[in-house]
């Protein structure tokens, strides 16, 4: 899809849901080497895609959601994290 801002809740709903699966593999791990051995590597392989999915998704965010500033972090933050 383009850069569309009309697409943009689906690319942010798309990160969240993702988040809230890395939050869910990861729970109740204490260490990154836990982590990474834990369930034969399964979750932390899927965390790693998720990972990748969510950058990959905030490059399709339309030039106004990654410039917007609705969370007060300041333009550093803005131009520093979100557009990597």
């Amino acid at each position: 899809m383009l850069k569309d801002k009309k697409n943009d809740l689906l690319y942010l709903l798309s990160m969240i849901e993702s988040i809230e699966k890395v939050i869910l593999y990861s729970k109740d791990i204490e260490t990154a080497e836990c982590f990474f051995e834990y369930n034969e590597q399964i979750n932390f392989n899927a965390t790693l895609t998720l990972l990748m999915h969510i950058g990959e998704t905030v490059g399709k965010l339309s030039d106004d959601c990654n410039a917007s500033d609705e969370l007060g972090l300041g333009s550093s933050t803005n131009n520093g994290i979100m557009r990597h």
